[in-house]
Formats: C-alpha cells, structure tokens, sequence
C-alpha cells in the first residue's frame, strides 16, 4: 500500500472513531460502552418487572402483565408524575421498600422477550455459555 492510501484509510479510522463516538445504541447494547446500567442489567436486578398501562386518572397507571414478580401485582394501580401519554409502560422496582422506576415505553411483543432475558446472569460463565443462552432465545 503507498503512502497516499495509508494516510487515506488512516484518516477514514479516525473519522469512524469520532463518529462512532456520538451515534445512538438501543438500551440492550448501549451498556457495552458505558458504564452506567442498561435495562438489561435493570430488569435482572429488579424484583419486581411490570406492564402498566395509562388509567384514566392523569399520571396513574395500572399494571396490566407481570413479567418478574408476585402476580398479585396484576391490577396494581401506581402513580408516576412522570408517566405522560396514553401507552403501556415498562416499570421495575428493585424491592418493596424502593420506588417504580419508569423505564419507558413498551409494547406487549417487547414485554414477551423480558421474561427469557429474566433468566440470564449478569455475567456468562465463558463465551460458549453465553452463545449458547443467545442462540435459545
């Protein structure tokens, strides 16, 4: 390779990395490259994952699935200042004495994947454990 295509591919791999900095990730993968938790880490962490949807009441709602947790959750009514708009949401809470914490939007078919995603350790014991858990799902 001359020089005039090494700095050439040398400044493309910079330009990548500057970009590659500031470009969205979904929640699942973000946590890959921060060090903050990721929902999957929340959902495995939690107690208790629910879905509730928007009730009449402004700001209340009311769980419609429980997808880790007591079924006696069904039918809970929760106020959340922050829960806004007519849709279902995802809420998980870390225990009985903490609060809901709203985790966004959801849909029924996304709130099917998170009881296999339940079932998963936050750390896989080698890689071909964790293909293997992927590759089930």
């Amino acid at each position: 390779m001359n020089s005039k295509g090494l700095r050439s591919l040398l400044c493309l791999t910079i330009a990548l990395f500057v970009i590659g900095g500031s470009l969205p990730a979904c929640p699942l993968c973000l946590g890959f490259a921060l060090k903050e938790p990721t929902l999957a880490d929340e959902v495995i962490a939690a107690q208790d994952v629910v879905l509730a949807e928007a009730g009449s009441e402004d700001r209340v709602l009311e769980v419609k699935s429980v997808i880790k947790g007591r079924a006696s959750l069904s039918g809970l009514r929760i106020m959340l200042p922050e829960a806004k708009g007519d849709a279902m949401f995802l809420l998980t809470r870390l225990d009985e004495a903490s609060g809901w914490k709203l985790q966004g939007r959801s849909t029924v078919s996304f709130a099917t994947f998170l009881p296999q995603l339940t079932g998963l350790s936050g750390k896989p014991s080698a890689d071909a454990d964790w293909v293997a858990r992927m590759t089930a799902m």
